[in-house]
């Protein structure tokens, strides 16, 4: 009969805890019981005289007994793709640019052009390379800092580039602290924009610093002054932005620059031997593509789904990663290799990879992002990782990333030719002269390529290591000379074997 009076407060659980208690109708009640870790039986007990019916009779106590297994680890494989830019930076995306350049007295007027020329080149790349809205804003520092307004045309931006370049803003000391400040100050992430901040300097920050006395008189400990330091990490954070330093010449400190790129948890630093490279480092940049995921939560990046990995009852956490053959494990002291040496920092594992990629993991979340730029190569990227629980079950799954070539440019007109696509193809983009070789064949007739061979009448193979281009045997009737027919015709063949020397490269 309906009872009254019964909430969770008259329910125990040995070996477990109630949730979630929820009446149905006047006499039944659903709960979620969730056992302890060290497994075994589980009793829920409703207490004696905790309720009564509805005159106020007390109601009698209940307990039922389950016994459970403990739950050990499974991971499950995960499988992503990413396709490489290719020679030309092109993207659908909206971009949204800061370049905090560095214009200390280190900097010499030449060097400070060539750097000027360089960012505008970069920011051309950017305007003309992207469907969507570009926006680029420069900050200059010093031993302080200024910034322009948010350019959204590259006339205006390669204007104000070209009246630094004839009178540059300072010529004094470094202050990273200076720069990253007027940054957060001036710099306005935008929603549905890929924010980027480009930080470049060519030497170690001499202002407004963290120190500590040591034998050798006052050491730096950290570019950015404490509050500096931790107001950028946030704002980097919560605006989900992209930071790279890049550092020019030989007096670059690649940490004190981390300093300033960790905010991002990425912190690689790009280095450059001098300015009159930087613009090629800087285009290379532009090219990097990345893709990311969560390995617990499979490769839908959905959590509660079907492919998530289980990390157990009992305190389940991620144990290794393997990189080409290099396992990296974590515990609460934090990332070890092989060989049991430090490497990365806190939970976050970043590793570059012999194919040329940038692997970024975290092993307390299971975050992931994998970075390929204008180095990295197509293939297959695999990387073992294991789940373990705290009685040592372990279970292993694999990452595996497809990095593709870019099939949107001469590389995916090549890989067409065999059906039939030849608009955009000429004599000059295969890198030849002229069509005026001899087909093979003992009783092959000659023919004059130039002026009975189209280039629409050759079909075309991609080996992968190089683009042949063979005239059918069926045109050769037609093309030889006499005009008759033709016994063994051969095939006429050219071979684009060195492909450094052409245009069209395929493979």
């Amino acid at each position: 009969e309906a009872v009254t009076g019964f909430d969770a407060g008259d329910v125990s659980v040995a070996n477990g805890s109630l949730s979630n208690l929820v009446r149905i109708n006047d006499t039944t009640w659903t709960a979620t019981v969730t056992p302890e870790k060290a497994g075994g039986d589980v009793t829920v007990t409703v207490a004696d005289g905790s309720y009564t019916d509805t005159v106020g009779n007390l109601g009698s106590e209940g307990a039922d007994t389950e016994g459970f297994a403990r739950t050990a680890p499974l991971a499950n494989d995960d499988d992503m793709s990413l396709t490489l830019a290719g020679d030309d930076f092109k993207s659908d995306g909206n971009f949204n640019i800061a370049f905090v350049l560095d214009f200390s007295g280190s900097v010499n007027n030449t060097e400070a052009q060539a750097m000027l020329s360089a960012v505008k080149t970069a920011g051309q790349a950017f305007f003309e390379g992207t469907t969507g809205d570009v926006q680029i804003q420069l900050v200059a520092f010093s031993s302080d800092a200024r910034s322009t307004v948010s350019f959204t045309s590259y006339d205006a931006f390669a204007a104000q580039v070209d009246a630094w370049s004839s009178s540059r803003p300072y010529n004094g000391g470094t202050d990273y602290t200076a720069g990253i400040q007027k940054t957060m100050e001036t710099y306005a992430p935008l929603d549905g924009y890929d924010n980027r901040v480009f930080f470049m300097s060519d030497g170690e920050p001499t202002e407004q610093t963290q120190q500590h006395w040591g034998n050798n008189g006052w050491q730096v400990d950290h570019s950015l002054t404490s509050a500096t330091a931790a107001a950028w990490d946030d704002f980097v954070a919560d605006n989900d932005i992209t930071v790279q330093t890049v550092g020019i010449g030989q007096g670059i400190s690649v940490e004190r620059l981390q300093d300033v790129d960790q905010a991002d948890g990425d912190n690689h630093v790009v280095e450059v031997s001098n300015f009159d490279v930087l613009v090629d480092s800087l285009l290379d940049l532009l090219k990097e593509v990345d893709v990311s995921g969560n390995v617990l939560h499979g490769a839908d990046g959905v959590a509660g789904t079907a492919d998530d990995d289980l990390l157990g009852i009992d305190g389940g956490r991620i144990l290794s990663i393997a990189v080409d053959g290099e396992t990296y494990t974590y515990d609460l002291n934090g990332i070890t290799d092989s060989h049991g040496e430090a490497a990365g920092t806190g939970s976050i594992l970043n590793v570059e990879t012999d194919q040329g990629g940038k692997l970024i993991f975290d092993f307390e979340t299971g975050d992931w992002t994998y970075k390929a730029d204008a180095e990295t190569g197509a293939g297959l990227e695999t990387f073992d990782y294991v789940l373990t629980d705290d009685s040592g079950d372990t279970s292993a799954a694999s990452l595996t990333i497809d990095v593709q070539s870019d099939m949107t440019g001469a590389a995916a007109r090549g890989m067409a030719f065999d059906n039939g696509d030849t608009e955009n193809l000429s004599v000059e983009t295969l890198g030849l002269a002229a069509l005026d070789a001899e087909p093979t064949g003992e009783d092959a007739a000659p023919v004059d390529a130039a002026e009975d061979i189209g280039i629409s009448s050759l079909v075309y193979e991609d080996t992968n290591e190089s683009l042949d281009a063979y005239l059918p045997e069926e045109s050769h009737a037609s093309a030889a000379t006499d005009g008759g027919s033709i016994a063994d015709a051969g095939t006429f063949s050219v071979d684009l074997d060195e492909l450094d020397d052409h245009a069209m490269l395929v493979g």
